[in-house]
This record gives structure tokens, C-alpha cells and sequence, in this order.
């Protein structure tokens, strides 16, 4: 299998982990063709289509049109800046991971554990790039928070929070009551949705690692279909002040096979997963 990579078209801190899937395609039937259009497979950074991987929508668009597998990296939720999202064709959960119904010992391994369900006071709404593939065919960001309002002002007057996306500014002119708007800053955005889950009755995300960070914390999460978080996620607002809180087990030890650390990568632990679940044309 021929598979495109495009090394300019990634993040600057992304070299070692970049490095490492390139070197675990060795011996595996797999040749990496630099810049090409002409492969089997590509495999791409990330799939926010903002800065230098701006490009990378347009090898998205080439290879899923011809029903060609797109192997995408990412940035992790578990363990910031140790562990490494991989996955087909994606990063969320319309992506291919892998075999799923694992067992618990990579869980136990990178030490996840969720933290007992709890609920504070306010409903946090958590706002994505819009620059992302996450975001595809969803209306702009501003009305998508605005329906989101109206509609939970249906069945709760709980106080909102609208947390930006620290790197996609929230700008609206509508003004609703008992609701405020947190713009956390780039470097600090762990720290900042630490903070905001402290107050929260529950998290509002539509796909993004927020419902992930949330449901591991102990916060119910209300969620879009193609969340990671859906196992033991909410979709409707109907129950949001009786949320879904379930046994979250089967879910943390799947969760735990979807990113792995640059050592796991380049020994190909996780390209091996992706290869055994692979099917062209998906």
C-alpha cells in the first residue's frame, strides 16, 4: 500500500509523533510517497483546516471522494501533549479506531479513571472551530449557540456559560438572559475548562474533546451523534435536569485505545489496530 503524507502541512511541535508513524509503516507493506495524489491512502495532521494544515482539506477531499481511508493525527483529550489521537478517516466518533469491546488493560495502563458523576450549578456550552471537518454541514458557530439557548431555555433557566473555543472568538449580537460568555486563552484552555467544570451542571459539545474531558470528570454531557462522548452522553434536552449518568467502564476502556504515545506509534501498535479494521472503500 502506497500511502501520501505532506510534511509541510503539519503542526511545528508535531515532528517526533510525525516521525514515528512514518517509521511504523516499515515492514508493514506500507510505503510512504511524500506529497502525492496518487496513492492507496494518505495520511494527514489533524482536521482543522486553519494555518499549515489548511491544505490538508484538500487532500481530505481528494481521497474520501474516491473512497480512499485518510489516517489522521491528532492532538489527544486523555493526556495533553503525551498522548496522540490516531484513527481513520477522522477523529471522532464516525471515525475508525480500531476494534471496539476491549478489555481493561491499556485503560489501566495509561492510568484513565473517571471520576465519580457530580453536578454544580450552571450549563456550559462549549463552542468549536468551525474550521474543522468536526464541524461540517453544522450552521455557523453564533447561531448554533443561539438555537442551542432557545431551545434549552425550553426546559431549564439554569444559568449558561458560553465557553469560546480559545482560538475561534465567539461573536454575537443576541443578547439572553442569565448568560455569560467565557473567552479562555490559548495557553491556558486546560486549566480555563478545569475551572469551568467545577460550576457546571452539565457540558454542551457538539463533537470535540470537551464532552470527552467532561464525561472522564464526572460532569454529564449533553452531545451531538458523532461525539466520542455518545456511549454515555445525553442527545436530548428534554432530560437536562435529570441527565444520563451511566456506568462508564466499557466506554473508558474503548476510549483508551485511541491514543497512544509516540513510543506506541512508533512501534506500531496502533497502525497494526487500524490495518486489522481496515476496509476499502469505507
Amino acid at each position: 500500500m502506497r500511502i501520501a503524507y505532506f510534511p509541510k502541512q503539519t503542526a511545528l511541535d508535531s515532528e517526533p509523533i510525525w516521525q514515528a508513524f512514518l517509521e511504523s509503516c516499515k515492514g508493514r507493506n506500507i510505503t510512504p510517497v511524500e506529497n502525492s495524489y496518487d496513492s492507496d491512502a494518505a495520511v494527514i495532521w489533524s482536521v482543522l483546516w486553519n494555518g499549515r494544515m489548511k491544505e490538508n482539506q484538500k487532500v481530505w477531499n481528494h481521497y474520501r471522494s474516491q473512497n480512499k481511508p485518510v489516517f489522521v493525527i491528532e492532538v489527544g483529550a486523555l493526556d495533553r501533549g503525551k498522548l496522540w489521537k490516531v484513527a481513520i478517516n477522522g477523529i471522532n466518533r464516525s471515525a475508525n479506531f480500531g476494534p471496539a469491546g476491549m478489555d481493561s488493560k491499556r485503560r489501566a495502563q495509561i492510568g484513565l479513571v473517571a471520576n465519580p458523576w457530580r453536578q454544580s450549578s450552571d450549563i456550559v456550552l462549549c463552542i468549536q472551530h468551525a474550521l474543522s471537518q468536526q464541524w461540517e454541514n453544522m450552521p455557523t458557530t453564533a447561531k448554533w449557540v443561539e438555537d442551542t439557548i432557545i431551545h434549552l431555555r425550553r426546559y431549564t433557566d439554569r444559568k449558561i456559560i458560553i465557553r469560546s473555543h480559545p482560538r475561534w472568538v465567539y461573536q454575537s449580537k443576541q443578547v439572553f438572559n442569565n448568560v455569560e460568555i467565557d473567552h479562555p486563552r490559548p495557553n491556558n484552555e486546560s486549566i480555563n475548562f478545569k475551572n469551568s467544570l467545577n460550576s457546571a451542571w452539565a457540558i454542551v459539545s457538539w463533537n470535540s474533546n470537551p464532552g470527552v474531558v467532561a464525561a472522564i470528570e464526572g460532569v454529564p454531557v449533553f452531545i451531538g451523534p458523532d461525539s466520542l462522548a455518545r456511549p454515555v452522553g445525553n442527545l436530548n434536552f428534554e432530560t437536562i435536569e435529570n441527565p444520563t449518568m451511566p456506568d462508564r467502564t466499557q466506554w473508558l476502556n474503548d476510549l483508551a485505545y485511541t491514543e497512544w504515545t509516540v513510543d506506541e506509534i512508533l512501534s506500531g501498535k496502533p497502525l497494526e489496530r487500524l490495518l486489522s479494521s481496515l476496509t476499502f472503500g469505507q
